[in-house]
């Protein structure tokens, strides 16, 4: 194109500017057309590039309808592959079907008494503790307490005086709802009440009626209900989240010293076997493990300390306590010197040095009675847990 332009220009130069570079001589300068020629390339340039176009556009199209066809019929046979396929299933199920209804035996998705799946208690199969597992109690210092269900009975005799009455609440997952139960809260005789309390509660439907219009008030709700008397079951809360600096203090608030019994003991002996030891008597075990264990501090992080390191069972002792609902829980000794229980359904552990751990295994090898048991028992399995 630059060629092109240049070639025009001076094609066009005007003869004047001729005759005033050579006067007295006159020199004819032809006008070549340029400008027809160049044309006459752009058509031909033209012409060429569509019949290209066409060509290869023909071409294009030959294969887009070769590809389409393919796919077409690429797209029936899997259709009838696929029409083939569920024939074939809806035979199979049918067949499926009828081998069912041959064998009452057989678990299909539909049927609710399959073995590897628990099912789920609905509201109304519930208890009330089970319903409302949950009791805060009232600020107290800047602090609230939340006791949680231990859906364990305790004896009326074991009880103290009423500490304060509540409302409280369930949620029913099922349908979504929320519900309302009335509470009279009381203490346990030797069980601090920052540890575990009694609750006795009132779960009538038309609580959930009266909660907005008696805008939550336990004192109105009841007197709309007419309850005048009291009575019920009294149900063990406890407070997972109780924490003590030393063993003595957590003793003490649980109620070791007088409320507890430890109905045997376990060891795995050398050649594997576990012994079940019988006969412990509480007293002994309050002087060996508890009455001095203002000295024995507390593990601040009781979890990460468990998951870290190996820390081997020496002994242990199943927990039976009516007054904070404990019945199979344990207190385990290890080779290291630490004393780690479930008391409060979450762990604890102190650490109370190995010459405490070795005098409390050689009192119980001494004086309980013991017996080889099998390992895959019950008993041996709920020691364990």
């Amino acid at each position: 194109m630059r060629g092109m332009k240049t070639s025009r220009a001076i094609g066009e130069i005007d003869e004047k500017f001729i005759e005033e570079a050579a006067p007295g001589k006159r020199i004819t300068v032809k006008v070549f057309p340029w400008k027809a020629t160049a044309i006459a390339a752009c058509l031909a340039l033209v012409i060429c590039i569509g019949t290209m176009a066409v060509m290869f556009g023909k071409s294009e199209f030959e294969t887009a309808d070769e590809t389409s066809s393919s796919s077409q019929q690429s797209s029936t046979l899997d259709s009838s592959e696929s029409k083939a396929e569920q024939s074939s299933a809806a035979d199979s199920k049918s067949d499926s079907k009828t081998d069912s209804s041959s064998d009452s035996s057989t678990v299909t998705p539909d049927d609710s008494s399959k073995p590897d799946i628990a099912k789920e208690a609905t509201w109304a199969e519930m208890s009330s503790s089970e319903r409302f597992n949950e009791l805060k109690q009232s600020y107290n210092f800047g602090k609230r307490i939340t006791f949680h269900s231990r859906n364990a009975e305790i004896s009326k005799e074991k009880t103290g005086a009423m500490l304060y009455n509540t409302c409280v609440e369930g949620y029913d997952f099922r349908t979504e709802t929320t519900h309302h139960a009335l509470a009279d809260v009381y203490s346990i005789n030797g069980i601090s009440t920052s540890t575990a309390v009694a609750v006795v509660l009132i779960d009538d439907p038309r609580i959930d009626e009266l909660y907005s219009s008696c805008g939550g008030d336990y004192v109105k709700i009841r007197e709309r209900l007419g309850i005048s008397d009291e009575g019920g079951k009294y149900i063990v809360y406890i407070n997972p989240a109780f924490e003590a600096n030393d063993l003595y203090s957590f003793a003490m608030a649980l109620g070791l010293k007088t409320e507890a019994s430890y109905p045997n003991a376990y060891r795995t002996e050398e050649n594997g076997k576990t012994v079940s030891y019988s006969g412990i008597d509480r007293s002994s075990v309050w002087d060996l493990l508890f009455a001095n264990g203002a000295n024995d501090p507390a593990v601040s992080d009781p979890d990460g300390f468990l998951t870290k390191g190996e820390h081997k069972t020496l002994i242990s002792l199943s927990v039976d306590c009516e007054s904070i609902g404990s019945k199979g829980l344990s207190i385990t000794l290890t080779e290291d010197g630490y004393l780690v229980t479930n008391l409060l359904s979450s762990a604890r552990v102190y650490n109370i040095g190995k010459v405490k751990t070795e005098r409390f295994v050689n009192y119980v090898l001494a004086n309980g009675s013991g017996k080889q048991i099998d390992t895959d028992s019950t008993e041996s399995s709920q020691a364990a847990a």
